[in-house]
């Protein structure tokens, strides 16, 4: 009797896992020349070729133990696609995109979360 009773139990838990896991929230993104102390520096939304190498950084809370994504597109296509571990319940992370002549254009990143889900997006112009 007591078997069928834990074994709906089990199969309750199972089925309401993803329910019950938080949902992950970009609560800051910025686009910048570079990264330091878990800061971004030099921040903007229009950048040169000549910069060289741009970063995103994200804070993200609500997803310990998951994975988030950075997508980067140039013109509509995505030219990286970067994986990124979340350690805690208030974590920054980032990604960087080197840029080389040719670049030239409108950007964007958008942050997925484990599923898949763009959960907030960047846009920023790289101009010559």
């Amino acid at each position: 009797m007591l078997r069928p009773v834990i074994l709906g139990i089990v199969v309750l838990l199972i089925l309401s896992g993803p329910c019950l896991a938080a949902v992950m929230e970009v609560e800051e993104i910025g686009i910048g020349k570079s990264v330091e102390d878990r800061e971004l520096l030099e921040a903007g939304s229009e950048f040169r070729v000549s910069d060289g190498k741009l970063y995103c950084l994200t804070r993200i809370t609500k997803g310990s133990g998951q994975e988030a994504r950075h997508l980067w597109y140039r013109n509509g296509e995505v030219v990286s696609d970067v994986s990124l571990s979340i350690g805690s319940e208030n974590w920054r992370t980032w990604s960087s995109k080197l840029i080389f002549p040719g670049m030239e254009g409108d950007w964007s990143v958008k942050v997925l979360d484990a599923d898949g889900e763009r959960i907030r997006e960047i846009d920023f112009t790289i101009l010559p």
